[in-house]
Parts: structure tokens; C-alpha cells; sequence
């Protein structure tokens, strides 16, 4: 990570981050396959790099709870996100809401406990699963 100025480099968004989709989160074996197509024989260790530098810089973020990854949507400022996971259609929407982390830091100080990681995602249904759902059609 770069620390000149105090601060890691942020490579520009239409960068290498933009090798995601940002609404569709990858596992590492799928970025692997798709790079099939582009690089003759690409090693998982070349992946898991690229992935590790992508995520210091933020441009991308892991899914915990998918094994996956996912662009950023802001990645032109250092920021805590949360994340709605639609368990029907797998879509995946990035919050940046400032509540909820200053509620985690709260419940933090309150239990005497230092986090080292915040990680909130939340698995639900989305409203346009939820409306195919109400109004009887299938997926």
C-alpha cells in the first residue's frame, strides 16, 4: 500500500476495479474462469493478488457471507459500506450509511470491545423479487 502522503493510493474508478461488475458479486474460481478467455493458463495465485491489491485500494469489497466479490461504488473515497443481498436473484446493493457504522462503534465503546472489522450485510429479498413473488410469477 502506498503511504506517501499518509493515505494508500486510490486508483482512478476506470481502472482496474471496473474488471467487476458492480452489481454482481464474483468468487475468485469465476474471475479465474472468465480470465480463461484473455490469459493462457492463469494461476489462482495471480487472482488472489490482483484481488488483495483491488481490495487495499478500495475498489472492490468481499462478500463474507457469499465468498465473493463485488465493485465499489464509491471508490473515489475511503468509506464503510453496508451491504442488501437479495437471496432470490443474488443481486447485491451497497449502502454507505453513516448511522449504522456510528451505531456499531456505539454498541463497541458500550461493550468495551475493540472491532477490528465491520462487516454488515444483510440477506433478504429485493423489492423486485418481492413483487414477482406477489404477483405469482416464477424467477
Amino acid at each position: 500500500m502506498h503511504r506517501a502522503w499518509g493515505a494508500p493510493h486510490r486508483a482512478a474508478p476506470s481502472g482496474p476495479g471496473d474488471c467487476l461488475p458492480r452489481r454482481t458479486p464474483l468468487g475468485a474460481y469465476e474471475i479465474l474462469d472468465a480470465l480463461r478467455d484473455q490469459v493462457k493458463r492463469p494461476a489462482p495465485t495471480l487472482v488472489y493478488r490482483a484481488l488483495d491489491f483491488l481490495l487495499e485500494q478500495g475498489l472492490i469489497h468481499r462478500l463474507e457471507t457469499l465468498h465473493a466479490f463485488i465493485g465499489c461504488i464509491h471508490p473515489e473515497h475511503p468509506h464503510a459500506s453496508q451491504f442488501l443481498i437479495c437471496s432470490d436473484c443474488g443481486g447485491v446493493r451497497e449502502l454507505e450509511d453513516a448511522s449504522i457504522q456510528s451505531s456499531l462503534q456505539e454498541a463497541a465503546v458500550r461493550s468495551d470491545f475493540i472491532p477490528k472489522r465491520r462487516v454488515v450485510e444483510v440477506i433478504g429479498t429485493c423489492a423486485a423479487c418481492a413483487h414477482r413473488a406477489d404477483a405469482g410469477g416464477t424467477m
